[in-house]
């Protein structure tokens, strides 16, 4: 497998596994519109495009 694919992958796994607020902070580190983020992710959901996941910060 060359580098450059793997290295896709390896990208791919991160955004697949991140939780919305991390997903923000990598996009958009000096942003704080939550809702519009929170707004957009509730939509891809309802396309299932997206899940959404416990971050397990409250221990669920």
């Amino acid at each position: 497998m060359s580098l450059e694919r793997r290295e896709l992958l390896q990208a791919r796994g991160i955004f697949l596994r991140a939780t919305p607020d991390q997903l923000w902070k990598l996009t958009r580190p000096d942003n704080r519109h939550e809702k519009l983020t929170r707004d957009n992710l509730l939509d891809l959901e309802g396309r299932q495009l997206v899940g959404i996941e416990s971050s397990g910060r409250c221990g669920c």
